[in-house]
């Protein structure tokens, strides 16, 4: 008798086991292995630019593109090969100084990078050309009015500034009225502060050649929005305001 009891205590015992390995083993598939099978890995990363050219002071912000979509992580992180050159925060460039710098990120493994290259800021004139926007100032003494600020304009609306990126520019006018000329002045600028002084060398009327050495240096002002000239004849004074028509 006893030996059947522990018999069927010994069956039991076993049906038990059996039964806490069978729950243990159907959780851990339900549950998943998290230490590896699941997780799914990075298989590559791209940036918006592989090169990128700033001025000191300028600003680029770069994207990345993790794949595949449903990787575990995609965290990206971005480091700088030179940060006295350009630095890079959540993919923000910032140029520090003149020079190179190589700008990487990476997820998981995998890595992508982008050269930059950082030169001297600009003046702001530098490479533009400014086109006459309108035109302000007294005449007789007193505030020009809407009609004699239109009337200016259209008399001077053909003249524009060009600037190349090695000092030099051309003021061309373009005639708007029968009678007039069209000229084109070259030479050389500097820009100190506000002020903007322009030293003549050549220049052409109506495509012949003419003689600038009488012509005086002139100036105007660029306030980094506007360049602007004055008129000054005694009784009138004319700002004419020429706006950036074109990007480098």
């Amino acid at each position: 008798m006893m030996t059947k009891i522990f018999k069927n205590k010994a069956v039991a015992m076993v049906l038990v086991a059996a039964l806490i390995l069978a729950v243990c083993a159907t959780l851990f598939v339900a549950c998943g292995d998290k230490s590896n099978g699941d997780d799914i890995a990075v298989t590559s990363i791209a940036l918006s630019k592989s090169e990128l050219s700033l001025e000191v002071g300028g600003e680029h912000t770069l994207t990345a593109t993790v794949s595949p979509d449903n990787a575990t992580d995609k965290t990206v992180t971005w480091t700088s090969s030179n940060a006295a050159i350009a630095t890079v925060q959540n993919g923000k460039v910032t140029a520090v100084a003149e020079g190179s710098a190589t700008i990487t990120a990476k997820a998981g493994d995998k890595t992508a990078a982008c050269a930059v290259t950082v030169t001297a800021a600009s003046d702001g004139l530098a490479g533009k050309t400014f086109v006459l926007d309108k035109v302000e100032g007294t005449v007789d003494g007193k505030e020009m009015s809407e009609e004699e600020a239109e009337a200016y304009f259209n008399v001077n609306k053909g003249i524009s500034f060009e600037f190349g990126t090695d000092g030099t520019f051309a003021e061309k006018v373009v005639s708007q009225m029968a009678g007039m000329h069209n000229m084109v002045v070259e030479g050389t600028y500097t820009l100190d502060g506000t002020t903007v002084t322009f030293v003549l060398t050549s220049g052409t009327r109506d495509g012949e050649p003419i003689d600038v050495s009488s012509m005086s240096s002139t100036t105007a002002t660029f306030d980094g929005t506007y360049l602007v000239t004055i008129s000054n004849n005694g009784q009138d004074t004319i700002a004419y305001l020429y706006y950036k028509a074109s990007e480098e």
